[in-house]
């Protein structure tokens, strides 16, 4: 088992995700997802790899919420952008986490790696 370095940042979706005609995607967030190995090598193939959870930053008891991550695209090798349904974003200027973690089947095991981002500002 080894393990992948993951980087994410969210940002506002404002607009219905491409590919999608489904207006519960209108504003849903999108990550855009690096992923290397530890010397810095790009993995490819791990569309279907990503679990992503919210957590939202005004809960009496903070726990994170698991959302499905929907059009994942590797734009680059080793970098993946997609959006998260259901709308997991903003609706005020509040702070929203979200916990990203990713994992690839290796001859060796499971290779596995995460990450946090947040996303403060939401566009409706």
């Amino acid at each position: 088992m080894a393990q992948l370095i993951v980087k994410a940042e969210a940002v506002s979706g404002g607009v219905i995700l491409p590919g999608s005609l489904d207006e519960a995607h209108l504003g849903a967030p999108i990550l855009a997802v690096s992923v290397t190995t530890t010397d810095g090598v790009p993995v490819s193939g791990l569309a279907g790899s990503f679990e992503v959870a919210v957590l939202f930053d005004e809960q009496a008891n903070p726990n994170f919420k698991k959302v499905t991550p929907t059009l994942v695209k590797e734009e680059l090798p080793g970098f993946y952008v997609f959006g998260l349904v259901p709308h997991s974003g903003p609706n005020k200027d509040h702070k929203y986490l979200y916990s990203v973690h990713v994992k690839r089947k290796a001859q060796a095991g499971t290779d596995e790696g995460q990450t946090l981002t947040s996303l403060t500002r939401f566009l409706p």
